[in-house]
């Protein structure tokens, strides 16, 4: 299934969703999946507590897929990733690839951590594997946060900014999908990056509703028209925005 999407402009909120506008999403929200029998309890604990979570959201349905159903071929297998020297974190395809894909966890990001730390790590490779990429990987990043070092993006795709990637939604520092590390610092110090609390923000809900569940964008609802106007020549005025 390909969305198909109005770009009305190249730059500005009006004109941007959230995700690749060639990406491949799952048919009719519903995505199959199996997991491993090798993964630690404690990593099945937080891919159940992820899926009755996102399950609960939205019109989208992760839905076991038992072994005898051989004619599902498009699936996500949970896995265990050993990585190399055990330094293995969490990782997954975005979109839908076809065939069977896997969200990988790891001991680095399933290691340490509360229980709420951990359901952010899944539902995070979660939302990849539906066709969502990192909020500071939006066009207007540089607006909201600062990469340290800048060189970064250079060694590290994770931290690249996607040209082709848009958003109807103001700039969301509380996503699931933000990163929260040493790299990455809002301009204002005292605001806080992604989440901690096993849950996803408001925005997330909304993009996820709007790829799959037909609802309309946050900047195209009249009653937001005027704050996403402002937002815009905001940012056309922060002295920190490097590519609109």
């Amino acid at each position: 299934m390909r969305l198909l999407i109005l770009v009305l402009s190249l730059f500005g909120h009006k004109a941007q969703a959230f995700f690749d506008l060639n990406g491949k999403f799952w048919p009719n929200g519903v995505i199959t999946y199996d997991v491993s029998p090798e993964l630690p309890q404690h990593m099945i604990k937080s891919i159940k507590y992820s899926i009755e979570y996102i399950n609960s959201l939205s019109c989208v349905r992760w839905v076991q897929r038992n072994p005898w159903e051989v004619t599902v071929v498009n699936y996500v297998s949970f896995q265990y990733w050993y990585g190399e020297g055990g330094l293995a974190s969490c990782r997954a395809v975005t979109e839908m690839a076809g065939g069977q894909q896997q969200v990988e966890l790891g001991p680095l990001c399933m290691g340490e951590g509360t229980d709420n730390e951990k359901h952010v790590s899944v539902i995070h490779e979660m939302f990849h594997t539906m066709g969502f990429y990192h909020e500071h990987q939006r066009l207007v990043r540089d607006c909201y946060v600062e990469l340290l070092p800048p060189t970064i993006i250079f060694s590290n795709p994770a931290y690249q900014i996607r040209f082709h990637l848009y958003s109807n939604w103001p700039y969301d520092y509380e996503s699931v999908m933000h990163y929260e590390t040493s790299n990455i610092k809002a301009w204002d110090r005292n605001q806080k990056l992604g989440r901690r609390d096993g849950k996803v923000s408001k925005y997330d809900i909304e993009r996820l509703k709007y790829v799959y569940c037909r609802e309309v964008s946050f900047c195209t609802r009249e009653e937001n028209e005027k704050l996403c106007d402002e937002i815009e020549e905001q940012e056309k005025k922060n002295r920190h925005c490097k590519h609109i």
